[in-house]
C-alpha cells in the first residue's frame, strides 16, 4: 500500500511540473496588454525602465563568477567599465528568457553576441507582438520566439548556459516545480537568474495599493500578494538541489525622484523587502561530488 501511494506521489509531482506552470489566468492578463509592450511611455514603462539594470546585474553575475570574484557588493566595479548594453559579452552562449512577454529583455540579450536566444511565453499575443517588433531590426537573427513552456522544452533534452525569469515566477502555478524545471534546462556551469517580488507587507503597499490602485503605474490586477515568493522559500527550494547554489541576491528599488531602478548593494537586505534580484549557478560535472545523493535528492522532491 505504500509502495502504491508513493508511486502516486510520483505521478501527481511528475506532471504537476510538466504541465502546469502556465496559469490561464494570468495569461489572459497578459494577452489583455499586448498593445502596449513596446510603449516606452504606456503601462508597461516600469519594465522597460527596468530593463536596463537587469541586463546590468546578468552581466555582473556572469563576469564576477567568470572572474572568480563571486561576493562584489558594489555594482560600479571594473566589469562595467565600458557600456554593458554594448559588446559581445554573451559570446557563444545559449540563452532561454522564459516569460519572454513583448521581447524587451529578449532583444537586448539578443544583442550582446548570444548563439541563441529563445524567447517563450503563453501568452499568444505577446508572442505574435514579440515577433513583429523584432522584424524592425534584420540583426536579430540570433532570437526566435515560441508559444511554449519551460516543461515543454524538457522533451527536447536541450540545455542552456543562461536562464532568465524575470518577472515571472510569480505569475505561474506551482512555483517550486516550475525552477525545478529551469534546472533541469540549465547547463552544468550555468546560471538562472530571477526577479520576483518578496512578500512582505511592504511590497503588498508598494506595489499593490500605491503602484496599481493609487498611481497607476502598474496595470491593476498584475500582482496577487498571495502568490508572490518569500527569499527563504527560494533558499529552501534550491538547498534540495546539491547540484546548483544561490551566488548571489540583491534588492532592486525604483527611485521616482530620478525616474530609474536601482540595485542595491547585496548587503542592504533591507531592500530586499520588496523587488528582488536572484542569481542561481548550476555546478559544472567536475564539481559534483557525489552524483548518486543528487540523484537521491531529486527522487526525494518528486515524492
Amino acid at each position: 500500500m505504500k509502495k502504491i501511494q508513493k508511486e502516486c506521489k510520483n505521478l501527481y509531482s511528475y506532471l504537476i511540473k510538466r504541465y502546469s506552470s502556465a496559469s490561464f489566468i494570468e495569461t489572459q492578463h497578459f494577452d489583455n496588454l499586448s498593445e502596449d509592450w513596446w510603449n516606452l511611455q504606456g503601462r508597461l514603462k516600469l519594465l522597460h525602465k527596468m530593463n536596463s539594470v537587469r541586463v546590468k546585474y546578468i552581466k555582473q553575475c556572469l563576469m564576477n563568477q567568470e572572474q572568480k570574484n563571486l561576493y562584489h557588493n558594489e555594482m560600479t566595479n571594473d566589469v562595467f567599465k565600458g557600456n554593458f548594453l554594448t559588446g559581445k559579452w554573451l559570446s557563444n552562449k545559449c540563452v532561454l528568457d522564459v516569460g519572454c512577454g513583448g521581447g524587451i529583455l529578449s532583444e537586448s540579450l539578443s544583442r550582446l553576441g548570444a548563439l541563441s536566444v529563445l524567447g517563450i511565453d503563453m501568452s499568444s499575443k505577446a508572442i505574435e507582438v514579440a515577433q513583429i517588433h523584432q522584424k524592425k531590426d534584420p540583426c536579430l537573427t540570433n532570437l526566435i520566439y515560441r508559444k511554449t513552456t519551460a516543461e515543454a522544452l524538457l522533451n527536447e533534452e536541450k540545455q542552456y548556459d543562461l536562464i532568465t525569469a524575470m518577472e515571472i515566477i510569480e505569475h505561474v502555478n506551482h512555483p517550486r516545480a516550475f525552477i525545478s524545471t529551469l534546472f533541469d534546462l540549465l547547463k552544468p556551469g550555468g546560471f538562472l537568474i530571477l526577479s520576483t517580488i518578496e512578500k512582505t507587507l511592504l511590497s503588498f503597499f508598494l506595489t499593490i495599493i500605491i503602484a496599481e490602485r493609487l498611481l497607476q503605474l502598474v496595470p491593476n490586477s498584475t500582482h496577487t500578494w498571495s502568490k508572490f515568493i518569500k527569499r527563504s522559500e527560494i533558499k529552501t527550494w534550491v538547498s534540495q538541489y546539491p547540484d546548483v547554489s544561490i551566488i548571489d541576491c540583491r534588492g532592486v528599488i525604483f527611485l521616482p525622484w530620478k525616474d530609474e531602478w536601482k540595485v542595491m548593494d547585496q548587503n542592504a537586505t533591507w531592500a530586499q523587502q520588496c523587488n528582488y534580484f536572484m542569481a542561481i549557478q548550476k555546478k559544472k560535472n567536475e564539481e559534483i561530488t557525489d552524483k548518486k545523493e543528487i540523484s537521491q535528492v531529486k527522487e526525494g522532491n518528486q515524492s
